[in-house]
């Protein structure tokens, strides 16, 4: 009876050392880009440094667009710059629906972006003038439409260029969401640790970051 006793008390008077365990840390992480397969996809010649805007813009009609870069960050004094390398500047990819004629409709695109009105010159408060234009390019946004090609042979392509660059909120080893990886404002090998009240929601743990 005793010695059940006594390896009782051994056991709970082993000393605890508690641990901080983080809900939630923030990092930046690759992803895999994945080019849809049921879309006809297309190569568009853009002008050099455009490409940005015309992928934001193909986007906003409706196509599935990819700007082939290599992403990369660095610390610049106190701030954490993005930098791209660009293997093949001056293309976009474009995804259209296969239920379309894609290249018509990139071309439409085309043509209602060169029909938007042309800039306005207008007075800046301070006895100058100011040229003013709303969304549009000074220069034609491409200069040429190439496909359709096979979904396969962009993806084969877009993996020798690299995964994408995110930063991605996980709650442990979970996954709970990405955002644009400037936004982190850290780099690749860095962590960002957060604990959120119980009763905050995502958006207040990713503000606590800026």
């Amino acid at each position: 009876m005793s010695r059940k006793r006594s390896r009782r008390f051994r056991r709970s008077a082993r000393p605890y050392t508690p641990t901080i365990t983080p809900t939630h840390h923030i990092r930046l992480t690759r992803i895999r880009v994945e080019v849809d397969p049921d879309r006809d996809w297309y190569v568009v010649r853009v002008p050099r440094r455009r490409e940005r805007d015309v992928e934001s813009g193909l986007q906003e009609a409706g196509f599935q667009a990819h700007r082939p870069v290599q992403q990369s960050f660095v610390r610049r004094g106190n701030r954490v710059v993005e930098v791209e390398a660009r293997p093949l500047a001056g293309y976009v990819f474009a995804g259209a629906e296969k239920a379309t004629d894609g290249r018509s409709a990139l071309w439409a695109w085309y043509d209602a972006v060169m029909a938007k009105p042309a800039p306005v010159t207008l007075p800046d408060g301070k006895g100058g003038q100011v040229e003013v234009q709303e969304r549009g390019w000074r220069d034609r946004p491409f200069h040429e439409v190439m496909g359709p090609f096979d979904a396969g042979q962009l993806q084969q392509f877009v993996e020798a260029i690299g995964p994408r660059v995110v930063g991605a909120l996980f709650e442990r080893r979970h996954l709970v969401l990405t955002f644009p990886a400037r936004a982190a404002k850290i780099l690749e090998d860095e962590v960002v640790l957060l604990t959120p009240p119980q009763d905050a929601p995502m958006g207040g743990a990713l503000a606590a970051v800026g």
